[in-house]
């Protein structure tokens, strides 16, 4: 059986398309299930721009439309197809094919205006705030302005959500940085923040980087040294290459080697850290 060609697309069909659904009813003809069916291949239309049909895998589209089994998915599918709101094309059996879809709109509707169906379409002429008369009918250019506003934030709207959904997929449990541990009330100065990042940043381009472990440990032991003597350390240990952290001795210079200085504290194992 030959493919059936898609259809042209007139700009914003999906939004024209989706009010009609609305104003028709249709969820009371096709059900809940499809209705949301309709909604999604409409608007995966117009993200595609409207350059071919949309294609799913059934295990696709069940967690869409929030259904667990094949049934209630194949169920809603014959309804919008009978109710003439889909258009469906089954894979080709045993070749592991997605389906076709695209949608259409039932005879008899598609002259139907999608003007709005809400609460002030019954309220009394005049009633209405920012209401036209008959007289000063809504100009093209606004009426196009608009439609491209709702587009553009409908847009940003979908991808915002797209980077939340795949950061909590990506990254569920995201494990604290070591830059993000609190410095003890003693260290927390400018003077102590500005050695211990650099001490830090060091470890970065020697490929040792610090765990949150360790950096917990060494603060605490930078602790219990006091303010001046575990800034004189960090900046000692940084400008002499050291992936340890070591206070310099009497007499000490930079050509000196880790073992003719006193050690932070071996325990800490910052010297291996990675």
């Amino acid at each position: 059986m030959a493919k059936a060609s898609y259809p042209q697309r007139e700009r914003f069909f999906a939004h024209r398309y989706c009010r009609l659904l609305t104003k028709t009813c249709a969820a009371q003809d096709i059900g809940h299930v499809a209705f949301v069916l309709c909604v999604i291949v409409a608007h995966q239309e117009d993200a595609k721009r409207y350059t071919g049909a949309v294609t799913y895998y059934n295990d696709q589209l069940l967690p869409l439309l929030g259904v667990s089994k094949w049934k209630p998915l194949d169920n809603a599918r014959k309804a919008a197809v009978a109710g003439g709101w889909l258009h469906y094309e089954a894979g080709k059996t045993g070749f592991r094919q997605p389906g076709r879809y695209w949608a259409t709109i039932p005879d008899g509707f598609d002259d139907l205006d999608d003007a709005p169906c809400d609460e002030e379409q019954y309220a009394p002429k005049g009633s209405r705030e920012g209401e036209r008369t008959p007289e000063q009918p809504t100009p093209k250019g606004e009426r196009e302005g608009a439609r491209e506003g709702e587009r553009e934030g409908e847009r940003e709207g979908e991808r915002e959500g797209e980077l939340s959904t795949l950061t909590l997929t990506l990254n569920p449990n995201p494990k604290p940085k070591a830059a993000d541990a609190a410095l003890p009330e003693v260290l927390n100065t400018e003077e102590f923040r500005v050695v211990w990042s650099a001490f830090q940043q060091h470890r970065r381009e020697k490929k040792t980087k610090m765990t949150p472990t360790a950096v917990s440990r060494a603060l605490s032991k930078l602790e219990r040294m006091g303010h001046d003597r575990a800034v004189s350390a960090l900046d000692h240990s940084t400008a002499n290459g050291y992936t340890g952290v070591f206070e310099p001795s009497s007499g000490f210079n930079t050509q000196s080697s880790p073992s003719q200085s006193t050690p932070l504290d071996t325990s800490l194992g910052l010297e291996n850290e990675s």
